[in-house]
């Protein structure tokens, strides 16, 4: 009886030892899942962390966008302000231009008008298509119906 009690016992100890070594592996692989969830929290915190900060980004940027807009819209009603003015003085110049001009310059200006279009009368009679004809006139209706 005392052998079966020694056997008994060494059994027990066989089933201690490797449930022991079981527990152990057991516990070992709890702790690699744990690191890996804690390595999996921080990833993912640090994630939501530069989630976070391109919201951040993006607000600050849509922001901008919108100030660089208002001021675009503002240069553009200023643009068109001071194209307007342009026009203005240019119509004012003009008519400046215009009421200083007397009756001589004016007839100064259309007899030097008249006498670059006999030039350009001189030199279109020297082309080909205008060659054969001898007058003004017929050069003048030759030009109308070309047109």
């Amino acid at each position: 009886m005392g052998r079966k009690l020694d056997n008994v016992a060494n059994d027990q100890k066989e089933m201690f030892d490797k449930s022991k070594y079981k527990v152990q592996q057991y516990q070992n692989e709890i702790d690699l899942r744990e690191q890996e969830i804690m390595g999996l929290k921080k990833t993912n915190e640090q994630q939501a962390d530069d989630i976070k900060m391109f919201e951040l980004k993006q607000t600050q940027l849509n922001n901008q966008m919108q100030d660089i807009e208002e001021e675009l819209e503002l240069k553009s009603g200023e643009n068109n302000r001071l194209r307007n003015q342009v026009a203005d003085l240019e119509r004012a110049v003009k008519d400046l231009y215009g009421s200083r001009k007397g009756e001589g310059s004016i007839q100064v200006e259309l007899n030097n008008m008249k006498s670059d279009n006999e030039k350009l009368i001189q030199l279109l009679k020297t082309t080909s298509g205008y060659q054969d004809l001898e007058t003004v006139d017929i050069i003048k209706k030759a030009k109308y119906l070309a047109n």
